[in-house]
């Protein structure tokens, strides 16, 4: 999925609309959009989502053993490895860092 002003099925880009002007200084309320988008419409069909813009460099594979790795499997399970028998008690982690815009704890943006 794309994010977008748009929406082109061909492209796979949706448009998802958010506070403010289109422009690079309202970025945080464009990726909160976005998260509340896929928190929508995707939630229960994946394990895990990515964000990331024109500046980004993914590593898939660095990513994938990340994931894999024990600090993370124990972090997203509560601190207890999986398969257990309870894998119901699996909760939501989110990877990033969290942002005051200007300084103000009341405009808190989360980038990864």
């Amino acid at each position: 999925m794309v994010a977008s002003t748009k929406t082109d099925r061909e492209l796979g880009t949706v448009n998802i609309p958010h506070e403010g002007p289109e422009e690079y200084n309202n970025i945080w309320q464009k990726v909160r959009s976005m998260w509340s988008y896929v928190y929508d419409n995707y939630y229960e069909k994946y394990d895990w989502f990515h964000i990331g813009g024109d500046d980004l460099y993914l590593i898939v594979e660095n990513l994938r053993l990340y994931l894999e790795s024990e600090e993370i499997q124990l972090a997203s399970n509560g601190g207890q490895y999986l398969p257990n028998g309870s894998e119901e008690t699996q909760t939501p982690l989110f990877l990033g860092r969290r942002f005051a815009e200007g300084g103000s704890m009341e405009r808190i943006f989360i980038s990864g």
